[in-house]
């Protein structure tokens, strides 16, 4: 039941702010002394149930999903995902945590100066697949979902509505978490211990998130993103300094 819960709230806070919810998940789990891998699978497994339930539920509304930037920077996002799960198993652990604290840091100074500078949106096809590249090699580097990335890129780079976002930033999600259960697939590993609760809360969530999002505000959807960065930051900021 524990479980249940966790993922439930993780999942609906990250539909409302379109960070997938796998990077609230997998802290929270790993508190209830749950294995870093069987985390880091439960987190996938849930947030593309999550993922899918936005995407029906989205669609059922008779909203029209908009496939230019989700295909270019999905596709990106797998490609670099691969390039950061290489790359840190080279950088000592305690390297990576400081550089994650360093780009919360940067992304949550951006989306603030973001909304009061105005700047020309992306369009470029080649730009927004580097820039899903970036935030693939990011998530896979620090071990997280690409939501805060992706949230990041679609609201500075694209300037998208946070609503917008959210929803493009959880469909983006969906493909690049399906390409990390083709990892697992491939590697072997397939527990599925704790999915049989975390699954069904994370459609749960999904359903929750998508009525809280049409209920509040664009300004709220930012702010609350934005309060979601900085309780990030000041758990890792924790991690840095105690641990």
């Amino acid at each position: 039941m524990v479980y249940f819960i966790l993922a439930l709230a993780a999942t609906a806070i990250g539909t409302v702010v379109g960070v997938g919810g796998g990077m609230i998940l997998r802290p929270l789990l790993n508190l209830f002394d749950v294995s870093k891998g069987l985390a880091s699978f439960t987190s996938s497994f849930t947030v593309l149930a999550m993922a899918a339930t936005n995407l029906i539920t989205y669609k059922a509304q008779g909203n029209k999903v908009k496939l230019n930037n989700i295909v270019y920077m999905g596709f990106g996002g797998i490609a670099g995902s691969f390039v950061g799960a290489s790359m840190m198993a080279y950088v000592p652990a305690d390297t990576v945590n400081k550089a994650y604290l360093a780009a919360i840091l940067v992304m949550l100074v951006s989306v603030i100066v973001r909304e009061r500078v105005k700047m020309k949106a992306v369009e470029n096809p080649l730009l927004k697949v580097l820039l899903g590249m970036s935030c693939g090699m990011l998530s896979s580097f620090f071990g997280i979902g690409g939501g805060p990335f992706l949230m990041t890129v679609l609201l500075v780079f694209l300037d998208l509505e946070p609503k917008e976002a959210a929803i493009q930033s959880i469909l983006i999600t969906l493909l690049t978490t399906s390409g990390s259960m083709v990892r697992y697939t491939m590697s072997g590993y397939a527990d599925l211990s704790l999915v049989l609760y975390c699954v069904p809360a994370g459609i749960c969530g999904g359903l929750i998130g998508r009525k809280v999002t049409d209920l509040i505000s664009q300004k709220t959807v930012r702010r609350m993103f934005y309060m979601v960065l900085t309780v990030i930051m000041m758990v890792q900021i924790y991690t840095v300094v105690f641990k």
